[in-house]
């Protein structure tokens, strides 16, 4: 049988959850909401007669108007249905700036991504999802010796580690922001059995075609 392939999947309970290919994650997102589509405008009725000779001049600009209007309708409902799929928006004066939805979905996905290379010390996953900047100013270490002795020391004082995606959207300057909850429970003597709920915004650039991870704000305590 083939395995189903990594990705976010309706878990049944209302949310969107992620499959690693082998089973399901702590990571769960909402389902995003469905506009409603607007009605369709009503056709006038044809006239059950026809007209006097004399007033044949106007049918033919009648008939053209109607088929205007049931064009446009149909191009307007196409459009949001096209817009609501792909997550991205429809304008009238040219681009609008907004990031579509494979774009915010790869910004999650390597938020997520940089989650699992943290509670798993893996330094390929981790280079893979962060760009050189954040690597030289963030953390400011020369190998993965370093970055796995950082998180397998961290990993130890936690317990239960998980992460929600709340937000994503595009910024002025082209990046994107990813905000999220991360829970756990800590494993640390001064504070053992202490729940806590962090929250982080990650700032997240394209490089070669992919969204990764060049600076990270905790926001926990600030709203």
């Amino acid at each position: 049988m083939a395995a189903t392939p990594p990705g976010w999947y309706d878990d049944g309970h209302g949310a969107l959850r992620w499959w690693d290919g082998a089973t399901w994650t702590e990571h769960v997102q909402p389902v995003p909401p469905v506009p409603p589509v607007p009605p369709q405008p009503e056709v006038p009725p044809a006239p059950a007669t026809p007209p006097a000779s004399g007033r044949r001049g106007w049918i033919i600009p009648v008939v053209i108007v109607g088929a205007v209007v049931l064009l446009g309708a149909a191009a307007a409902i196409i459009a949001i249905l096209w817009g609501t799929l792909t997550g991205g928006s429809i304008g009238t004066g040219g681009s609008t700036g907004e990031p579509s939805g494979d774009e915010l979905a790869q910004a999650r996905a390597a938020v997520l991504d940089y989650d699992q290379a943290y509670q798993n010390a893996d330094c390929d996953l981790f280079f893979a999802v962060t760009s050189e900047r954040f690597h030289e100013e963030a953390w400011n270490f020369v190998d993965c010796d370093d970055f796995v002795e950082i998180t397998q020391e961290f990993n130890a004082g936690v317990d239960g580690y998980g992460i929600d995606v709340v937000d994503s959207v595009r910024n002025d300057d082209g990046t994107i922001t990813v905000s999220t909850e991360e829970s756990y429970t800590s494993q640390n003597e001064e504070d053992l059995g202490q729940a806590y709920v962090d929250e982080y915004d990650y700032v997240l650039v394209e490089v070669d075609d992919a969204w990764v991870v060049d600076g990270i704000t905790d926001r926990t305590g600030t709203q």
